[in-house]
């Protein structure tokens, strides 16, 4: 397959018109629909558990952009709880690439698929993705009447395994309070300015909420800038200025226009400039992010997206 918009767009449609996971499966070449885990009590695994229930069976969930690897390459969306303690899955390419993108805590509520995934155990037993695949192959055509042709039921399947991609794990953030990184790395050694509290740290919240599919699309954004305290270096108010652009940016965007690589030179201009960390000493770029803030008697927040 080609690395194409057109073909991003198609896979995000299907994916958000279905109530279930879907995914890329590189095992089965095509998307794929799959069953949301059980845990041993009987229930559903809690979205905050679900990528732990991932790591603890060697398992790895890829976005769309595998679909246009050569045959076997396998990639890692990345899940991330958010403040709020919403999970969500999406593409961890920055800029986001291929528009994947999963709400896990609504999709553990509407799934019409589930399953205890016994074939699955822990890391201490290796499955037979090969029988698997086999298995898939033979029923492609047999999937239940809930699904259709463009996105089969996958029996069995719930990512792909380390006995195959050892050097790939399923990739994840936090976005608790308390820390720093803002999906920055501090740099050993430097002092950054967040350290000693100042006015960066009043930068921008970004709320959102209602969007069951992506907070970039139909869910409402509630946008609050806060202007850096008099004094700040010009730097400090440039941050702010950057911050609050970008979260507009990605408040007011639809989802298939990320999909679609839409945004214009100067937007993406605008958001590699937040995220290199211009103005701000000792945080290097290190995965998908925006910056959140609060006041300076406050703890400091973090919202991945």
């Amino acid at each position: 397959m080609t690395d194409s918009p057109n073909l991003f767009s198609e896979l995000c449609a299907i994916q958000q018109d279905s109530n279930d996971l879907v995914v890329w499966s590189v095992l089965a070449a095509q998307l794929v629909t799959v069953t949301y885990p059980v845990a041993m009590t009987g229930l559903r695994v809690d979205p905050k558990g679900f990528r732990n229930w991932l790591t603890r069976r060697g398992l790895h969930l890829n976005c769309f952009c595998a679909a246009t690897f050569p045959t076997g390459e396998s990639c890692s969306c990345r899940i991330v709880t958010a403040i709020d303690g919403n999970v969500f899955a999406f593409c961890a390419q920055y800029p986001m690439k291929c528009g994947f993108f999963i709400d896990v805590t609504s999709v553990h509520r509407s799934a019409t698929l589930q399953s205890h995934f016994s074939n699955l155990p822990t890391t201490r037993e290796i499955p037979d993705m090969n029988y698997l695949k086999n298995e898939f192959m033979n029923h492609v055509e047999e999937a239940p009447y809930l699904l259709n042709d463009s996105c089969p039921y996958f029996s069995g399947y719930c990512g792909e395994h380390s006995s195959q991609y050892p050097n790939i794990t399923q990739l994840h953030g936090s976005s608790t309070p308390g820390t720093a990184t803002t999906g920055f790395r501090r740099a050993e050694g430097k002092k950054t300015a967040a350290d000693d509290g100042s006015p960066y740290r009043r930068t921008l919240h970004l709320y959102t909420s209602g969007s069951r599919y992506s907070p970039l699309g139909k869910g409402k954004a509630a946008v609050r800038s806060l202007t850096p305290a008099q004094g700040s270096s010009s730097s400090l108010q440039q941050e702010a200025s950057f911050a609050t652009a970008a979260a507009n940016l990605f408040a007011t965007s639809g989802s298939s226009n990320i999909a679609n690589n839409v945004l214009s030179h100067s937007d993406l201009e605008l958001i590699d400039t937040l995220r290199r960390g211009d103005g701000i000493s000792g945080w290097e770029p290190q995965s998908v992010s925006i910056f959140t803030s609060v006041e300076a008697d406050q703890k400091k927040e973090l919202l991945r997206i």
